[in-house]
């Protein structure tokens, strides 16, 4: 996971200069000016008409504070959201673990626990290519709710299957609400965030996901000695917790998104909004124009359709290879599949106790947690294709060695390690850098279907490595298997460096 989600961490509405002894100064977007690398934060805003009037002149605000965080009430409203990805990650941690032991419990055969598993990539992808439309027709709250009944009902089905068939309804249904999920929450996020804390916040939603696969791990591990048939319903019930906190959260306490409130000709609420989570001073008319002048932009790309990526330009080629080739490039790794076969992969490396085995399986997500900060911290310093080369050539290098380190040469100690070693590489490069990379290559009136295309190609690529893993394995092998992914990942690596371009410091137009 790493889903579409971190994406919008480079998706703002406006572009925000300022230097040490000046005042901020917010541009509308479709304003030239000379701009240093670094100085730019990037988001759909773009390039926008230049329609602004009196908001067209420059929004100042105070000078900034060497640590300024934002405000208490949008950190709430920001950590509501989070609850989605946490309850995704829970979702993502918590089934290997739970399958190994259904497994046991209904008697499934490695086909029906790979399809058991698989299932809900597969449908992830619709569920990713509905939000949009719900988004944009009923409303960012609205789909949350929809997001949490469909994830509770499908939960629900799952813990009181008695067979096979009963239980993959159930999943099916909860791939659903895992692709809503994945969508809606860091887009929330980004639109009830000031731009300059646009990116802190939104990272939130991909750190909520990556400590709820740790929940997952912990829940797999306090609870797998319990009788095997009330063991596995426990652990994946949990999950229903955190949707229906959700959904009396989002009745109660969360507003509707400015920015959809704009697009419903409902200013003076977006307003309201706005102006308890921007700080004091700030010109809520220019806020408002710099919104209503994006959306104006966004609605001439809808006028073109899909024609101008079905029937590329030269120019637009190129960027489909950047951004839909680094979609599909952050799941050809396997780095998904090692979350959810962890179990089963721990299992051929000698681990036959399954509390030693749940116990390294925290560690690993602990790992994958805690490098997820290291990406962020140096992803505006060192650079996009830096950062995406290390993290595949590392990530290939791990996999060449974890396949020459199972039973057989008795180094399961070993195993554990590269194992983390490798979703650590992942975690500082290509699983934060991915959704931020797409949204920085596209320009304004082709990004909403490029985004969604690029989705789609990262879904199916994780449906594609989730229901092959088992098969894999038993035709090729442990050290087959990996090598293998070492080759994809190492592809991955030659691919990003002759088709992805360095985003970092650039404008939109550049």
């Amino acid at each position: 996971p790493g889903g579409p989600f971190l994406s919008r961490t480079s998706l703002r509405l406006f572009r925000l200069r300022f230097s040490r002894r000046t005042l901020f100064k917010l541009e509308a977007p479709g304003e030239e000016s000379e701009h240093v690398a670094g100085e730019e934060s990037r988001t759909p805003g773009g390039k926008s008409a230049a329609r602004m009037d009196s908001s067209r002149a420059p929004l100042f605000l105070p000078e900034p504070r060497e640590r300024e965080w934002p405000n208490r009430y949008t950190y709430v409203l920001a950590g509501i959201a989070c609850l989605n990805s946490l309850n995704l990650g829970y979702d993502t941690g918590s089934i290997g673990g739970a399958a190994v032991i259904i497994e046991d419990d209904l008697g499934l055969s490695d086909e029906e626990q790979q399809i058991f598993i698989g299932a809900a990539s597969i449908m992830s992808i619709f569920g990713a290519l509905l939000a949009p439309p719900l988004c944009d027709h009923y409303g960012r709250r609205k789909t949350f709710l929809f997001s949490c009944v469909v994830f509770i009902t499908g939960l629900l089905l799952v813990t009181a299957s008695v067979d096979f068939a009963a239980i993959m309804v159930g999943r099916v249904i909860t791939g659903l609400g895992i692709g809503l999920g994945l969508a809606i929450d860091p887009l929330y996020i980004s639109e009830i965030s000031p731009p300059w804390h646009r990116g802190h916040l939104v990272s939130m939603s991909e750190i909520s996901i990556n400590f709820g696969i740790v929940l997952g791990f912990l829940a797999n591990l306090a609870f797998y000695s319990l009788p095997e048939n009330i063991s596995w319903r426990i652990i994946i019930g949990i999950g229903i917790l955190m949707p229906m906190v959700l959904a009396v959260l989002v009745v109660f306490k969360m507003p509707e998104s400015p920015r959809w409130l704009v697009a419903q000709k409902r200013t003076e609420e977006a307003k309201q909004i706005l102006s308890k989570t921007y700080p004091p001073g700030v010109d809520m008319d220019a806020v408002i124009g710099e919104i209503e002048a994006v959306l104006e932009k966004e609605q001439e790309g809808a006028k073109e359709g899909w024609k101008p990526i079905l029937r590329p330009s030269p120019a637009v080629k190129l960027m489909l290879l950047a951004g839909v080739g680094l979609g599909i490039m952050q799941q050809l790794n396997g780095s998904e599949a090692f979350i959810y076969y962890s179990p089963r992969i721990l299992e051929d490396a000698g681990f036959d106790d399954r509390g030693q085995l749940f116990a390294f399986m925290v560690l690993i997500g602990m790992c994958k947690l805690s490098f997820i900060g290291v990406g962020a911290y140096y992803v505006d310093d060192t650079g996009r294709r830096p950062l995406l080369m290390r993290s595949t050539l590392l990530m290939a290098l791990f996999l060449t060695l974890l396949a020459f380190s199972f039973p057989e040469h008795n180094l399961s100690g070993l195993t554990i390690f590269l194992i983390c070693a490798f979703v650590g590489a992942f975690s500082i490069g290509v699983g934060p850098i991915c959704w931020l990379g797409v949204a920085e290559v596209f320009p304004l009136h082709l990004r909403a279907k490029a985004m969604s295309l690029a989705t789609f190609a990262n879904r199916a690529t994780a449906a594609l490595v989730a229901n092959t893993v088992i098969t894999l394995n038993n035709e090729i092998g442990v050290t087959g298997f990996f090598l293998l992914y070492a080759g994809f990942t190492l592809f991955s690596c030659y691919y990003l460096y002759r088709y992805f371009p360095e985003t970092m410091g650039k404008t939109l137009e550049e």
